[in-house]
């Protein structure tokens, strides 16, 4: 509607004194007192596994926290799995489509996210992290929740809504630090909460004794050439010349190459096999019978730090030119683990196989002489 441009343009331009104006008179007066027998809501809005691998631990400390409450989790189907098992989530809802995603949500998706609110009756909501927009405040609000905390850029809050700002010159899993020090937390445990399922197990070591022909596990390399984009995977030469280079650098070792959204190819290797894990909780069981992991997806990454395994990470660039550099957004996604090779490269071609392999070589050796746990 080109009539509304001049408003869009004013708001773009005042934005950073409308928004605090606009929570200030809307969610103004005293802080409401909550008990511990509090009723919450938390909206996962992640956009990947790994995201939701990181906080894992969130309804663990908050039933620490609020050890009589109800936790209702409001996330996308997919990742239900994560917490259907969790003794400490007590419902879980389907997140509305459209909310927090690159499309206009509907209206029917903020009345069904408002029905979901009502008949949950939340004291706190939790719309954290990739918090929802301005509006929802609204729609939180009229359902009669009592306190929210998001995550923004600006470190404004008031009696109603509490910002926990991302610092990027940190890693994101202090943002969760934070924000359960806001609720009441003195010494936060960020330790994962997340188990392999003995199915799942059984899953990933028969899929690497077939695809390398043993009738058990042999000690190997997880090596995960693909991101969520074409544009940060490993082109298939790359993959192959790494495969190589990892098993003549690192012998002791067989190499197993995953894959979910690409064909599974002949490696053309002794010792390597490329495997479909079309499942990411077999994945991670995977990993964590791996003795290294070279990745360039952030989410074996983080299920690298979880199991605390040798890594090796391989990032190339965002869309945006400064997305992924090693000051300050590289430090917020990458891996806290001590020993932990990071490499960048503007695009995926660029990356050497030797200095791939070797990256991983010290990574292995660094752990064998530092066996710490980050947790």
């Amino acid at each position: 509607m080109p009539f509304l441009n001049p408003l869009k343009e004013f708001y773009a331009k005042f934005k950073g004194i409308i928004k605090p104006a606009v929570l200030f008179f809307l969610f103004p007066g005293k802080r409401k007192k909550i008990g511990k027998n509090c009723n919450i809501l938390w909206l996962v809005c992640s956009y990947g596994y790994g995201d939701i691998f990181q906080h894992t631990m969130i309804p663990r400390e908050l039933k620490k926290i609020f050890p009589e409450s109800n936790l209702t989790i409001v996330t996308r189907k997919k990742y239900f799995n994560f917490f259907s098992r969790d003794k400490n989530t007590d419902f879980i809802e389907e997140l509305p489509y459209g909310l927090n995603e690159d499309v206009k949500a509907p209206f029917s998706s903020l009345f069904l996210l408002y029905r979901i609110i009502k008949k949950h009756k939340p004291d706190i909501i939790l719309d954290f992290p990739c918090g929802l927009h301005i509006y929802e405040l609204f729609l939180y609000r009229l359902a009669g929740a009592k306190l929210v905390y998001q995550n923004d850029e600006r470190e404004y809050s008031n009696n109603f809504v509490r910002f926990i700002p991302a610092d990027l010159k940190k890693h994101r899993i202090e943002m969760f630090r934070e924000l359960l020090k806001e609720l009441g937390a003195e010494s936060p445990d960020l330790s994962p909460e997340y188990e392999i399922q003995p199915s799942d197990l059984k899953e990933a070591k028969k899929k690497i004794a077939d695809g390398l022909h043993f009738g058990g596990i042999k000690p190997f390399l997880l090596f995960n050439p693909e991101a969520s984009t074409e544009t940060r995977s490993l082109p298939e030469r790359i993959v192959k010349e790494t495969v190589s280079e990892l098993r003549k650098i690192l012998p002791e070792y067989y190499v197993v190459v995953s894959c979910y959204k690409r064909k599974p190819v002949h490696m053309a290797v002794p010792g390597a096999v490329m495997i479909l894990f079309d499942n990411i909780d077999t994945l991670a069981a995977a990993a964590s019978l791996s003795s290294g992991i070279l990745s360039v997806d952030t989410s074996t990454a983080h299920i690298a730090d979880i199991f605390c395994i040798p890594l090796a990470a391989a990032y190339v660039k965002y869309y945006k030119a400064d997305s992924l550099s090693p000051q300050p957004r590289g430090k917020f996604w990458q891996s806290r683990q001590p020993g932990t090779i990071n490499l960048y490269h503007d695009y995926n071609s660029e990356y050497n196989p030797h200095e791939l392999a070797m990256a991983l070589k010290e990574s292995v050796d660094f752990k064998k002489k530092n066996p710490v746990s980050i947790y």
